[in-house]
């Protein structure tokens, strides 16, 4: 590292501070190789589809949106909390 160059004691630490507006662990991920991002398997809410759907890839489950890249983005424990707080119009069996 030259003069220039900012070092970090965390990948954290770095994705946070150089680049916050990517989602932390696909910062982390593409940071670290062979890259593949799996998600968090957190619930958030597609407001294009009027659904709660989870953070992991599409081939992993009916209830898998994908992957998360975007930061910013609210995640939630459980379906139901997604629901009762993004989409509380909607019923809890249309919502996931």
């Amino acid at each position: 590292a030259d003069g220039s160059d900012v070092l970090f004691t965390s990948v954290e630490e770095c994705c946070t501070t150089m680049v916050p507006w990517i989602a932390k662990h696909i910062c982390v991920g593409e940071s670290s190789p062979p890259y593949q991002a799996t998600g968090t398997g957190k619930w958030y809410v597609s407001y294009f589809n009027q659904k709660c759907i989870k953070d992991c890839l599409v081939e992993e489950s009916p209830s898998c949106g994908g992957v998360n890249t975007e930061s910013g983005v609210e995640m939630f424990a459980s379906s139901q909390a997604c629901c009762s707080t993004r989409l509380w119009w909607v019923g809890q069996e249309d919502c996931t």
